[in-house]
């Protein structure tokens, strides 16, 4: 069990550092890739065995609290991992070869507002408290995650009940 953590760690600790916003276990051919997706691309495909790829899914499903034994269905989960200081949210789904795939979205610490971003906020509060719903679209690491933190501590802050789907 040992070093099976010290190999996750060492992936998510590395991809935390390299800024990287997604680490990705695929299955393939006879084994597993595990990509990482930074700011500059996603990684040519690190291969692993299927039975070590399943331990870290397991690990890491048994860390957010997800159903260990389903392996087909879509889950989802999120946890503290501190060994990458960071928020993981998890996604895990199987295919019809009973093969799971695992995204884990690394969220990084949510910066404070500044004076450009400030109008914007704003205004998107005002619509948010106005409509009660918002949706928002972009690409990878186009900042939705952090935007829609910002605007929800500005919200609760307010007093204003903030509730996610």
């Amino acid at each position: 069990m040992e070093v099976m953590t010290t190999d996750i760690e060492s992936i998510l600790r590395s991809a935390a550092k390299d800024g990287a916003s997604d680490v990705y276990l695929f299955p393939g051919r006879g084994d597993y890739q595990v990509r990482v997706r930074t700011p500059n691309g996603v990684s040519a495909p690190r291969r692993v065995q299927p039975a070590d790829a399943q331990k870290w899914i397991n690990y890491l499903k048994y860390q957010a609290g997800m159903n260990l034994s389903e392996h087909r269905r879509v889950q989802q989960g999120a946890l503290w991992y501190a060994a990458s200081e960071r928020f993981l949210r998890l996604s895990a789904a199987g295919d019809y070869r009973d093969r799971e795939s695992m995204v884990i979205r690394l969220i990084a610490p949510i910066p404070e507002v500044t004076p450009e971003t400030r109008p914007v906020l704003t205004d998107l509060a005002q619509r948010v408290r106005g409509r009660g719903l918002l949706t928002v679209c972009g690409p990878t690491g186009s900042g939705k995650t952090t935007l829609l933190y910002q605007l929800a501590r500005e919200l609760a802050a307010d007093g204003g009940v903030v509730m996610t789907i």
